[in-house]
Formats: structure tokens, C-alpha cells, sequence
């Protein structure tokens, strides 16, 4: 009886596993098909700290896109949240240029 029920209880965790992972990637893909551009997220998308995050910052004001300094603190309180210490200086840099 105890494997029995072992057994219909493993067998279910699997079921709500599968089932579990299955939502998540079509989850996944619908927020994939929409693709966020913001200035926030294209920011973000830099990864490597060698990488420069001004020049994403030059190319979104040549799109013709604005940058206000809320934007520019908010973003770079998120990137000294997440220890991108690097990037958060250049965003900081940039809108201490801007207020002056």
C-alpha cells in the first residue's frame, strides 16, 4: 500500500512538473514576441563590464528619443542593485554632465 502511494504521488509531481514548465515557456515567449525597447532595457542587455553602456546612451539620443534624469537615476540604482558597479558610474557620469 505505501509504495502504492508513493508511487501516485511521484507519478503527479511529475505531471504538475512538466505541466509547470510547459506555461512557463509559452510564458516565456509571448513577453519574448514583444520585446521591450526602452533605454532601461537596452541598458541591461549590456552585460559585460568591458562593454560600454555610453555608447547605447549616444545611439538612443541619435534615434531622437529623450533621456530625462529620473530615467538616468532609476537606472542606475538598478544596475548598483544588481553590482554592475561599472555601468552605474558611466549612467551616473552622464546625467551629472546633464544637470550642470
Amino acid at each position: 500500500m505505501a509504495s502504492r502511494s508513493l508511487f501516485v504521488n511521484l507519478r503527479r509531481a511529475s505531471n504538475t512538473c512538466i505541466s509547470r514548465s510547459f506555461c512557463s515557456g509559452a510564458l516565456i515567449e509571448s513577453v519574448d514576441d514583444q520585446e521591450i525597447d526602452d533605454l532601461k532595457s537596452r541598458i541591461l542587455r549590456v552585460r559585460l563590464p568591458k562593454r560600454s553602456v555610453t555608447n547605447v546612451l549616444e545611439r538612443w539620443v541619435h534615434q531622437g528619443n529623450h533621456i530625462t534624469i529620473s530615467e538616468l537615476r532609476q537606472i542606475s540604482k538598478e544596475l548598483r542593485m544588481s553590482q554592475r558597479h561599472k555601468h552605474a558610474l558611466e549612467v551616473c557620469t552622464l546625467y551629472s554632465s546633464l544637470a550642470n
